[in-house]
């Protein structure tokens, strides 16, 4: 298409070219015709001057070429002006020029018609088999001189037209081509797409109620897991704090060790806390080694979700392309059908 937009828009800027030169020309043959007029005032003055000197050899000479002689001489302007003068000479020796000038114009209106027909083409994609010039000059004649009009552009825009219209066909060609492939595949996949449809709006809603399950799950064992840290994290405190009771213990068990004043009965309580403490501090690693093992059992949990969730969206996607496809080859079936 940008290659047709191109020809049409050298055409239009060819045809405007064309017609400011035509106005360029026309304006240079109006100012020809009046310098001509006052040339013809000044060698009327000096033939009634001369008109004396030259009377006997005017005669013998005029007598030889006949009463009168014309002669004719046409310009054109631009594409669509010309000039016409008819030169007589007298018995006297005086000439008259007789200049006349008439132009073959096309109207703004015209112009416009046709850029239309040109704009309508690129735009709207409407194949013309061929769409004429138009040829209806408004001629401005006088004294009944012919048409004269220049056909070298015409014919160059012409040979334009005809190559765009090729491409046009060829381009229409294609098109039905392709509406006659999906008219095809639209008759021998219509039943199998509404079933395929049926069965696709079925899985995606298994599939919707899956990714449900699984995300209030995923919330579940998140949140799960947020309460095992919190008492793992409130274990460790316990045991940080207990540890330090039984350095203090050991301080002072050392200390009454190296006092004489200690008895029996102090060694044997401070044994008994020691022993206490130690079981207490069993006990909590026992429940820390629990803890953990439930931690390591929500995370394989969580990475299996993930990765559930992962398969999910790998289907939801297959499923988003497939619903695609049948809703480009069928898309009156897939109007109330959303993923």
């Amino acid at each position: 298409m940008s290659l047709v937009i191109k020809g049409k828009t050298f055409i239009f800027n060819k045809i405007l070219s064309s017609i400011q030169l035509a106005q360029f020309r026309q304006r240079k043959a109006q100012t020809n015709g009046q310098n001509g007029s006052k040339k013809q005032k000044k060698r009327k003055k000096t033939a009634n001057i001369k008109d004396e000197e030259s009377i006997q050899d005017g005669i013998d000479t005029d007598r030889s070429q006949g009463d009168e002689t014309s002669t004719c001489s046409s310009r054109r302007g631009a594409a669509a002006t010309a000039d016409f003068a008819i030169i007589r000479t007298l018995h006297s020796g005086e000439i008259i020029k007789h200049s006349q000038t008439y132009t073959i114009e096309v109207t703004l209106f015209q112009i416009i018609m046709y850029l239309e027909i040109v704009f309508i083409q690129v735009n709207g994609c409407s194949f013309v088999t061929r769409t004429a010039i138009p040829a209806d000059l408004i001629r401005e004649e006088e004294f009944g001189v012919g048409e004269i009009c220049s056909e070298h552009g015409m014919q160059h825009s012409h040979t334009q037209l005809e190559v765009m219209e090729d491409e046009l066909a060829g381009k229409q060609q294609e098109i039905e081509e392709l509406n006659r492939e999906l008219e095809e595949m639209r008759a021998a996949y219509g039943t199998e797409g509404l079933q395929q449809l049926q069965e696709f709006e079925a899985a995606i809603k298994k599939r919707d109620d899956i990714i449900t399950q699984l995300t209030t799950n995923l919330q579940q064992a998140r949140k799960e897991k947020d309460e095992t840290m919190r008492e793992f994290l409130e274990l460790t405190e316990q045991s940080q704090k207990l540890q330090i009771q039984f350095q203090h213990l050991q301080a002072s068990e050392a200390l009454r060790n190296t006092s004489h004043s200690c008895t029996a009965a102090d060694l044997l309580q401070a044994k008994q806390q020691i022993l206490s403490h130690q079981q207490q501090l069993e006990e909590q690693e026992s429940l820390l080694k629990n803890y953990q093992k439930k931690n390591e059992e929500f995370e394989v949990q969580i990475t299996c979700l993930q990765d559930k969730i992962t398969m999910y969206e790998m289907v939801c996607s297959l499923l988003r392309k497939i619903s695609f496809l049948i809703s480009f080859f069928f898309p009156g079936f897939c109007s109330s059908f959303e993923i």
